[in-house]
């Protein structure tokens, strides 16, 4: 039977991480499902955010918390799993930015900079792709679908828009099945939804 591999997409609060969940309830019935959890707890906000998407889950899921080196997990992962929920693949890059750098005023990214960013977030996304196509497992991937909002004022949110715009592009031309989310609803862009 083939294996579900969808990018699940959408704006926020477009239902992305809902239909996520209930995608991987469905697919895989019986619970051998791992969420990842790619966001670090910066503040309170941050915190609160968390905590709701962790009461949502079921119980029997179990929860792996990170967001380096997802590619070679997944292959392993593949072996213990149905299926295996990245949420989301935005907090994934936005980690690699910060982890590169550091405390340094964002407004002041040299070109350089910039390009060795855009770089790394590529090659995060190949190793990410390499590991989605050679996982055994089910893979529901969410992301943020940056590009219908306005221009950001700031240099790293236009950075980052870019960034995860062409990973978005990426994935998106390696998974089988791409799902829009809007207002709630699940669009098929790509291929068919799982257990229609």
């Amino acid at each position: 039977m083939m294996k579900t591999k969808m990018l699940i997409t959408g704006g926020t609060r477009s239902g992305k991480s809902r239909f996520g969940q209930e995608t991987a309830a469905k697919i895989s019935p019986q619970g051998r499902v791992l969420y990842v959890a790619t966001a670090r707890v910066w503040d309170e906000e941050m915190a609160i955010r968390v905590k709701k998407h962790q009461d949502n889950r079921p119980a029997s899921w179990d929860t792996y918390e990170g967001y380096q080196d997802l590619g070679t997990h997944l292959i392993q992962w593949g072996q213990q799993y149905e299926t295996v929920l990245i949420d989301c693949v935005t907090m994934l890059l936005t980690n690699g930015i910060f982890d590169r750098i550091g405390d340094q005023d964002p407004d002041t990214l040299t070109k350089e900079q910039v390009a060795e960013l855009e770089e790394e977030a590529a090659a995060t996304i190949q190793e990410l792709i390499r590991g989605i196509q050679e996982t055994a497992c089910n893979v529901l991937l969410i992301t943020n679908e940056l590009g219908s909002g306005v221009v950001p004022e700031h240099l790293l949110g236009r950075v980052f828009r870019d960034m995860a715009g062409r990973a978005n592009q990426m994935l998106a031309q390696a998974m089988p099945q791409v799902c829009l989310m809007v207002c709630g609803l699940p669009l098929m862009v790509k291929g068919d939804q799982p257990c229609s």
